[in-house]
């Protein structure tokens, strides 16, 4: 089975930092820890419009980013930080392509 991808396609350096952990070891709170350091990998950069997730009538439209990578030995996780050219983004969702590759739906940190 092939993918329609291809590997040439991805020319785009994004660095991964994924959570380490969720909670305070302290006082048990919701927080999120990342990795100090990142992976760079490559992919395809696509930047889109949509609406603000945080918008209660979800009218307020902001920029977001679709990251296509490669599947190999990094999990992708839901709000793993990705930074890429200056922006560091939030990953909020993500869209199997194939069994070799998937698109990470990313918004600006805010």
């Amino acid at each position: 089975m092939r993918s329609k991808v291809k590997i040439t396609e991805l020319r785009d350096r994004v660095t991964l930092y994924s959570i380490t952990g969720y909670n305070d070891a302290v006082t048990g709170a919701p927080k999120r820890t990342f990795d100090t350091t990142g992976k760079q990998i490559y992919a395809k950069v696509r930047r889109a419009i949509g609406s603000d997730p945080t918008a209660a009538d979800k009218t307020k439209v902001v920029s977001n980013f679709e990251i296509m990578v490669r599947i190999d030995t990094i999990t992708y996780k839901v709000e793993d930080t990705i930074v890429y050219d200056g922006f560091t983004l939030y990953i909020k969702d993500i869209k199997q392509v194939d069994i070799w590759y998937q698109t990470l739906i990313c918004y600006d940190e805010y």
